[in-house]
């Protein structure tokens, strides 16, 4: 009994070890050193404490039910590239361990129907799953090239040690999006300030180049690679921003999809500066790739000169009327789709009823949630943009 509490005594404070640091390591340390650190103190205890030399590791997508490898010691190559859902059949016992939650020992794998080859000669097994606040999250196999190798006490001691191990898996989950949340929000915040400024710049460039253009070609030239220069600083903003946000914890291995909407080209017209501010961050967050205009004169100009797929304009410009700003913007550029936003439905002019028996096909009454926007964008590009999962974002 003495020893029995030795053991458990080891076990916990070796879980309390798996991936503990002190804050300027931390600091220092990517996420994949995390993991790597994570991988090779499991292996260490689970060699030292437990006397496994076969161990098979994996974690739940809780999106798609995959069980992606984390760690594998002494399993075949075959073994390491099986793919795996957590399903009670056809997936062998790692796959019933992850359906169930229970833990499963195979006393000999020549007469288990659910046993599927983990390490070459591998008589019998123990899988547990690995389980955060009553949720599994992953399962942990040890193999034996030994019949009845494993007694109910190593099932005990390796659904602790399993417990551990969930525990250090969701710290380190919680680590990489906490510091997900930071680069996030320091790269929004960088691009947000940068990018109206920015405007600006290709508003002034943009219009001495319309006045340019068949006159001076030197000239042209010039202000074209101004035009260029500037859209390529916003590129780089969100380039960078996109190499220092960490990647996905270590239990979602694919991370998500990435939007449809990454790299639209969207022009936005409105007088207010929230507005343009609120474009910027908002469909920039998405991937698009956004310009905005004060007045219609600019809006004018820019798309004339620019390339864009979708075009957002409000009906009151201080110098157009929303109908007089979409006739000109189709009559420049009849193959790009213009939406045209209203503040709470109020349009004294009727721009909206002129436009839509012209052909608008798009209109947006602020505020609007993130969900019509995204509705609004899916349907100009027949169907192919991808609405966000969650969220109600107002744009004033």
């Amino acid at each position: 009994e003495r020893q029995q509490q030795q053991k458990l005594d080891a076990i916990h404070r070796a879980g309390a070890e798996l991936a503990a640091l002190d804050p300027d390591e931390l600091a220092s340390m990517s996420v994949a050193q995390r993991v790597e650190l994570l991988k090779a103190n499991i292996r260490k205890y689970a060699h030292d404490l437990l006397h496994y030399d076969v161990l098979e590791i994996r974690l739940l997508d809780p999106h798609t039910s995959r069980l992606e490898l984390l760690l594998g010691e002494g399993i075949t190559p075959e073994a390491s590239k099986r793919v795996l859902y957590a399903e009670a059949k056809g997936n062998g016992v790692t796959g019933f361990v992850a359906a169930t939650g229970k833990s499963y020992l195979c006393p000999d794998t020549t007469h288990d129907p659910l046993y599927l080859v983990g390490a070459a000669g591998a008589k019998s097994s123990l899988t547990v799953p690995l389980i955060y606040h009553d949720r599994v999250i992953g399962t942990f196999n040890v193999e034996s090239p030994a019949p009845n190798a494993f007694t109910d006490q190593d099932q005990q001691f390796l659904e602790i040690f399993s417990r551990e191990i969930a525990g250090a898996v969701h710290s380190l989950e919680l680590l990489v999006a906490e510091r997900r949340s930071t680069a996030s929000q320091s790269v929004e915040a960088i691009s947000r300030e940068v990018a109206i400024p920015v405007d600006e710049i290709l508003h002034s460039a943009a219009a001495l180049l319309d006045s340019y253009i068949g006159h001076d070609p030197g000239m042209v030239s010039h202000l074209q690679n101004i035009l260029d220069q500037a859209r390529l600083i916003k590129a780089a903003i969100q380039r960078v921003g996109e190499t220092i946000v960490p990647a996905e914890p270590a239990s979602r291995p694919g991370g998500k999809e990435s939007s449809r909407l990454r790299g639209l080209r969207v022009l936005v017209a409105d007088n207010d500066d929230r507005v343009r501010r609120s474009a910027h961050s908002l469909l920039g967050r998405f991937g698009c790739v956004v310009e905005t205009a004060r007045d219609a004169k600019e809006a004018l100009v820019m798309a004339r000169l620019g390339n864009y797929d979708v075009i957002l304009a409000d009906i009151r410009l201080p110098d157009m009327t929303g109908y007089e700003v979409f006739r000109e913007l189709r009559r420049l550029r009849s193959d790009v789709p213009v939406v045209l936003m209203s503040a709470y439905g109020y349009d004294s002019s009727h721009s909206i009823v002129r436009a839509r028996q012209e052909g608008l096909k798009g209109v947006l009454y602020k505020p609007f949630r993130v969900d019509q926007l995204f509705a609004v964008l899916d349907q100009l590009q027949g169907g192919s943009a991808k609405k966000p999962a969650t969220g109600v974002a107002a744009a004033s």
